[in-house]
C-alpha cells in the first residue's frame, strides 16, 4: 500500500491522550513530560473511530469560496439539484447515472458492481458540465471504471476530493496523459496547494492511490492485533458496518497509527 498519509496525520493534532497497550503515552501538545500510571490513558474501540473519522474528515475537509470560481471557463451550477438532468440522461450507449445518499455516480455499465475497484483518482475541481462531458467520455472509452460526484453544491466546496474516480486497475501512461488533459483545465489548486490529495500526484490536483482490498484489511487487522488489539478491534467493526470494506483514507489512517504505535513501542522497549 501507499503511505503517503504521515505528512498530513503529522498536521492533524488529536484532542484526546491516546495510549497503547499501557506501554506510552501520547500527551498534549507542549507537554514533554515523561507520562506516568496516572496520565495513560486507554481508548474503547468507539474513541479509535472517532479519532479515525476526526483525522478522515480533517484530511479532506475545505472551504473554497464558491466565488473565486463562477468566472472561470466551463463553470456550471447546474449540475446541482434534485432535478438535475445528469440523474436520468441514460440513452443507449451512454452513461448510467446513479443517485444515492447525495452522491451522483456515473457508469458505462450498468452493474457498477461488475468492477471491482483497485485504484481511486481523486480530483479536485470545480463543478463543470464540461468536466463531466470528459469524464463520462473517459469512463466510455475504457470501460472499467466509474465516477462520483456531490449533488449539492456546499458539499461541492467543502471538500478537496469532490470527485473520485474508481478503477478496476490502476492507470498507465497513456491514460494518466489523456485524463490529465480532461481534467487540469478544471482543476482548482495552484501549486502550492497539491499537496492536498492522498496518493501519487498525476498532475496538479490529481492523484491515484491504491484502494484497499479484503487482503489488506485482514493483514491490517492482524498487524494491528501485535500491538494494539484494541485498535483491530475497531477496524473490524468500522469494515462490517461497511459491507467489509474501508475507504482508502481510513485504511491510510489507520496503517499510520499501527506504524506510530509499533515505532514508539519499539523505543520504549
Amino acid at each position: 500500500m501507499l503511505t503517503k498519509i504521515s505528512p498530513f496525520i503529522n498536521k492533524i493534532q488529536s484532542q484526546k491522550t491516546v495510549a497503547l497497550r499501557g506501554n506510552f503515552t501520547s500527551t498534549a501538545k507542549g507537554n514533554t513530560a515523561e507520562p506516568t500510571t496516572e496520565d495513560v490513558y486507554y481508548p474503547t474501540t468507539c474513541e479509535y473511530k472517532e479519532q479515525i473519522e476526526y483525522k478522515r474528515n480533517a484530511l479532506r475537509s475545505a472551504n473554497y469560496n464558491e466565488k473565486e470560481y463562477k468566472n472561470r471557463p466551463g463553470y456550471s451550477s447546474s449540475i446541482f439539484g434534485e432535478n438535475n438532468k445528469l440523474k436520468s440522461d441514460y440513452t443507449e450507449g451512454t452513461i448510467w447515472p446513479y443517485p444515492e445518499k447525495g452522491w451522483l455516480y456515473r457508469s458505462p455499465v450498468q452493474d457498477t458492481q461488475s468492477i471491482v475497484v483497485s485504484n481511486a483518482v481523486s480530483l479536485n475541481v470545480y463543478p463543470s458540465d464540461n468536466l463531466v462531458e470528459n469524464l463520462d467520455n473517459f469512463a466510455l472509452k475504457h470501460k472499467n471504471l466509474y465516477y462520483k460526484f456531490p449533488m449539492n453544491q456546499p458539499r461541492w466546496f467543502d471538500r478537496h476530493d469532490p470527485v473520485t474516480i474508481y478503477l478496476s486497475k490502476p492507470l498507465n501512461v497513456t491514460q494518466k496523459e489523456e485524463l490529465k488533459e480532461k481534467v487540469s483545465p478544471y482543476v482548482r489548486t495552484s501549486g502550492a496547494k497539491k499537496e492536498v490529495l492522498l496518493g501519487d500526484q498525476i498532475a496538479n490536483g490529481i492523484a491515484e492511490l491504491k484502494y484497499p482490498t479484503k487482503m489488506d484489511i485482514r493483514n491490517l487487522i492482524n498487524k494491528a492485533k501485535e500491538t494494539n488489539p484494541k485498535l483491530a478491534e475497531t477496524i473490524l467493526m468500522i469494515a462490517r458496518e461497511q459491507d467489509e470494506t474501508l475507504s482508502a483514507s481510513q485504511y491510510y489512517i489507520i496503517e499510520d497509527m499501527i506504524n506510530k504505535s509499533e515505532k514508539q513501542l519499539s523505543v520504549k522497549a
